[in-house]
């Protein structure tokens, strides 16, 4: 077994990861949308946000296993960080670098692992976003490109203050933060040719009063967490407006999840219809690789068309 030796700024990546304060913390819903994103898209056994601290690699995300550690000199993504680009082991029991490693040998039973580096803004690693199989496979250029694209939405994260990404009444993403994700989510499903559709909706029950206006936005979050899918990306934009990016849904998925956001509302205001009673109307755009360059342009599509349904 070969053991990954140290980046060669070692002292510098540690303290750089120790400045952004995610070792030992709980696990946080932006991690983990991309770690359940990155599992389906590759139709792994596990996906992991892993970073890699002195003697150890931590998992701050984690799909498909239940550890939260595992020492650093028998790690994968202890390799990974030593370079700039993707790290693919296609069958790691054929592999003399891992072939007798514990976990190739025991629980979890790898075999195939892709790990993308995990850089700060001062271009020094600080993990991985992986995914990993208990199967042999190879990996094509398209597969390549989605990992990137996935780890560029771990590092946004890093990077970005909570404060710039989160809707502060919702608890859930606002603009900025919803365009950060959704921009490299488009890419992928470009590149993966796969489905994906814009959603809005606009409420329009808000009450006067400030504090239970408040109240009915966390609410109504909370209702989108409960009907959509956990890869799906939603945001509050302002003022009673929400959208939805779903990715990887036809026509009928995107059906079958509104009559079951519809039950979840319907449920809602069963529980609370005094004072947070939800009305609201939505529209759906589909994402056109050749008409929308952007997830600006398919905004701007969605804003025309519910300025057309609400007239």
């Amino acid at each position: 077994m070969k053991t990954p030796a140290p980046h060669k700024d070692e002292s510098q990546r540690l303290v750089t990861l120790q400045l952004f304060g995610l070792l030992d913390t709980l696990p946080e819903e932006r991690f983990d949308r991309i770690t359940r994103m990155a599992k389906r898209l590759f139709n792994v056994e596990m996906s992991l946000v892993s970073l890699v601290d002195s003697g150890r690699q931590w998992f701050k995300s984690a799909q498909g296993l239940d550890a939260k550690e595992t020492p650093r000199d028998i790690s994968f993504c202890g390799h990974a960080i030593l370079g700039d680009e993707p790290f693919i082991v296609s069958d790691a029991s054929t592999d003399a670098r891992f072939s007798d490693n514990p976990l190739v040998q025991g629980h979890p039973n790898i075999r195939f692992y892709a790990g993308c580096p995990i850089k700060a803004p001062n271009g020094l690693p600080l993990g991985t976003l992986c995914v990993i199989d208990d199967k042999p496979r190879d990996v094509t250029d398209e597969d390549l490109e989605a990992l990137i694209d996935l780890g560029q939405l771990v590092e946004n994260e890093i990077a970005m203050a909570e404060s710039q990404s989160i809707d502060a009444i919702s608890g859930i993403s606002n603009r900025n933060g919803f365009i950060e994700l959704a921009q490299q989510t488009l890419q992928v499903c470009q590149r993966s040719n796969l489905n994906a559709s814009l959603l809005c909706l606009t409420l329009t029950s808000l009450q006067t009063d400030s504090a239970l206006r408040e109240k009915q936005l966390y609410g109504f979050a909370r209702v989108l967490e409960n009907a959509f899918r956990e890869s799906d990306i939603f945001a509050h934009l302002a003022d009673g407006k929400f959208v939805i990016l779903l990715s990887n849904a036809n026509k009928k998925q995107v059906s079958e999840v509104m009559c079951r956001f519809d039950n979840e509302v319907t449920s809602f205001n069963a529980q609370h219809a005094d004072e947070l009673e939800i009305e609201y109307f939505f529209g759906v755009v589909p994402y056109e690789p050749t008409l929308h360059a952007s997830i600006h342009s398919l905004m701007a599509e969605a804003e025309d068309l519910m300025q057309q349904i609400g007239a």
